[in-house]
């Protein structure tokens, strides 16, 4: 990723490194073929990931407000 702990590009988003058998969450989302598959119905809702952070005292509030955003975009790009 290119420098922020926290990405804010869809660029940065897509670099995200994972491990797994592939090396970026670009590469991961590109294994799902057949998107119609997922049931997205089952993500847990942004307001549960907000309930989430805000346990962390060390991570500020428009922090979590951008990891949200992040959040709800990953799944809008699986919905597409």
């Amino acid at each position: 990723m290119t420098g922020s702990v926290v990405p804010y590009t869809e660029e940065e988003i897509d670099s995200i490194e994972v491990n797994s058998f592939e090396n970026t969450e670009k590469e991961l989302l590109r294994l799902v073929t057949d998107r119609s598959l997922l049931d997205l119905s089952k993500a847990l809702p942004p307001e549960r990931i907000r309930e989430l952070y805000q346990r962390d005292s060390q991570i500020s509030a428009s922090r979590i407000d951008h990891i949200v955003r992040l959040y709800m975009q990953k799944l809008e790009r699986l919905g597409r």
